[in-house]
C-alpha cells in the first residue's frame, strides 16, 4: 500500500488497522513523504512492514508515486538498505516485475537475457542479505 505522506498513513493505521492515538504518537516515521506498507502473508511474527525512501522506484501498476528517473538511479539501493525493505519485500517486488530498473544498472550485463538478471538479482540480494535472506 502506498501513502502520500506520513498524515495519511497514520489515518489508515488509526481507521483501518485500529492503531490507538497513543500508539502513533510513540512511532516515529524517518521520512515525510511516500511511505509504503507491505503485508508478509506468511510472517510468523510482525507481517506488517513500513518502508520509506523507496515508493518512487516501485513500477507497481497501483502506485501512484513511481517516478522512473528516480526508480533508475535509486531501485538498486533497496538491496542494501535491509533496514528500510525487508528482503521478502524485495523478494515480491522481483517476482512481480515491480523494480525492473535495477536491470539497467551497471552490476547486470546489457547482454543477460531476463531470465539471467533475474537470477543475477536474487543471487546479489542473498549475497548482500546473507543471514537476513
Amino acid at each position: 500500500m502506498y501513502f502520500a505522506n506520513n498524515n495519511e498513513l497514520k489515518a489508515f493505521l488509526k481507521d483501518k488497522i485500529g492503531y490507538s492515538p497513543e500508539l502513533l504518537n510513540k512511532m516515529s516515521f524517518p521520512y515525510a513523504t511516500q511511505p509504503l506498507v507491505f503485508i508478509e502473508k506468511d510472517a510468523k511474527k510482525f507481517p506488517m512492514l513500513f518502508s520509506f525512501g523507496f515508493t518512487p522506484c516501485i513500477a507497481d501498476p497501483e502506485n501512484p508515486f513511481y517516478d522512473k528517473e528516480e526508480a533508475k538511479e535509486n531501485a538498486i539501493k533497496m538491496f542494501w538498505n535491509d533496514d528500510s525493505v525487508s528482503t521478502e519485500a524485495v523478494l515480491y517486488l522481483l517476482e512481480h516485475n515491480y523494480i525492473p530498473d535495477i536491470y539497467n544498472d551497471k552490476m547486470f550485463s546489457v547482454e543477460s537475457s531476463m531470465e539471467e538478471k533475474f537470477s543475477d538479482a536474487k543471487f546479489l540480494l542473498r549475497y548482500v542479505r546473507k543471514e537476513k535472506y
